[in-house]
């Protein structure tokens, strides 16, 4: 298989190496820095990213993006806001080859549409089109017996195209019968890890805790159903697996972000200029997607739209939601009846 990994990052190099311990896969990370481009083909590392990890010795590194052409899959290692000039910049190639792999858990804010319907609209494509998301931290791929994805595909081949590929290396998986409903998945995970952050950083507590992430699972399946129309199945690696890998693990820039402004070290009317991260961009998106008598019923979501808008304070944020997770009992009731 011809693999090609565009971007450099953690997570790019950290998947491309595992594709490449299977010696019959020809795996290549694109890069635009000389440096990294040295750094993982001759020295088998990326020191920027993965400190002193070692990669595999069959995982190589190019500056040309035209040997892209003819691969069997391109994994978009990119982050979502630069994907769409990617794509915009390298129909020609991108339309030579085989399966495209979303692996960016963001959007086209642009457009307001997910990255794969970005992709299919731009490049006119149905087929090969593919996504995959999971629990996985990019250095703990390197170091971990085995990690766990979910994919989805716009069409059985490249579905079976995908399941071929994992089969081949130490990924486990699951699949997801509607990619728009794995794109949600991963978006919505980013903005619950944040909720999540900001009331933990006030109150830590065990019995909290396990309330707040089955609050969120409960809402994160709520949410997808009322944008994407589909049922929604939450225990998949990229539901429940990657809520509890983000919501409760220090490495997600997404908690992180959370403790700090739960905290008080980043405030309302400056946490977004003070750093960037998926979810905190997502909030708006997927809240633009929800109606507003049905936002009302996701109070987690509402109140974090309300936050970020600055209508209300972070103390109002956590008050606010923990009230309405008391009074929601019955209604909660109901709908997952449902």
């Amino acid at each position: 298989m011809k693999i090609s990994v565009i971007g450099s990052g953690s997570y790019g190099t950290a998947i491309a190496s595992v594709f490449a311990t299977n010696i019959t896969n020809n795996v290549t990370v694109f890069t635009r820095s000389v440096i990294q481009a040295d750094d993982i083909g001759k020295r088998k590392q990326n020191r920027r990213y993965l400190d002193n990890l070692v990669l595999s010795s069959n995982l190589q590194a190019s500056l040309d993006l035209t040997a892209i052409v003819r691969s069997d899959f391109v994994f978009l290692a990119l982050p979502s806001s630069s994907i769409k000039a990617f794509v915009d910049d390298n129909s020609d190639m991108l339309d030579s080859c085989s399966v495209i792999v979303n692996l960016a858990k963001g959007f086209i804010s642009s457009e307001n549409i997910t990255i794969p319907a970005y992709i299919e609209k731009r490049l006119a494509r149905t087929l090969g089109i593919a996504s995959l998301k999971g629990p996985t931290f990019a250095a703990d791929m390197l170091l971990a017996p085995i990690s766990a994805v979910s994919i989805a595909a716009t069409d059985i081949v490249s579905l079976a195209q995908m399941r071929s590929l994992l089969d081949g290396v130490d990924i486990i998986y699951d699949v997801i019968d509607d990619i728009t409903v794995l794109e949600y998945l991963s978006i919505l995970k980013n903005i619950y890890a944040i909720a999540i952050g900001i009331i933990e950083a006030r109150f830590n507590n065990p019995n909290l805790r396990a309330a707040l992430v089955t609050q969120s699972a409960v809402e994160m399946q709520r949410v997808v159903s009322l944008c994407v129309g589909a049922n929604v199945d939450l225990l998949k690696y990229a539901g429940i697996g990657d809520l509890l890998l983000t919501g409760l693990n220090d490495q997600s820039r997404n908690r992180t972000l959370g403790l700090m402004i739960g905290k008080g070290f980043i405030s309302p009317d400056t946490y977004d200029k003070a750093v960037v991260v998926e979810g905190l961009r997502a909030i708006s998106f997927v809240s633009a997607n929800v109606s507003r008598g049905e936002l009302a019923n996701c109070p987690i979501l509402a109140n974090l739209k309300s936050l970020i808008d600055l209508e209300i304070s972070t103390s109002d944020f956590i008050a606010k939601t923990l009230h309405r997770f008391s009074r929601g009992r019955d209604a909660e009731r109901q709908l997952m009846a449902r």
